[in-house]
């Protein structure tokens, strides 16, 4: 079963201003979405080990004319990885990294 982006998000009825963070960002569905569910307000973090995805997603970002998105190149693996303050974040998606985890267990 396929993710679907959007309408995950319509369930998060994200208000306008919120903060989000999305943590392993990648291609940035999740982030587009949020971004565009609070209609250009606020700000959607999205945060990748992988530069690449992020300089692309930031293409496609600017592409769309989408603008409250900062992209984040940080590693979620070590403490301090999102370079975002504690509680700085009114909603945080984490949709494409757990399976990552090496301790699925935990």
């Amino acid at each position: 079963m396929f993710s679907a982006p959007e309408k995950n998000i319509e369930q998060l009825s994200l208000g306008e201003n919120l903060i989000v963070a999305d943590f392993g960002a990648g291609s940035g569905a999740y982030t587009i979405a949020a971004a565009k569910a609070m209609n250009g307000t606020g700000r959607v973090y999205a945060i990748d080990v992988q530069q690449d995805l992020l300089t692309r997603l930031e293409n496609t970002c600017k592409d769309q004319h989408i603008g409250n998105i900062s992209y984040i190149w940080g590693n979620l693996e070590k403490l301090g990885g999102t370079k975002l303050r504690d509680a700085s974040c009114d909603v945080v998606i984490i949709s494409n990294i757990l399976f990552q985890t090496p301790d699925k267990k935990a």
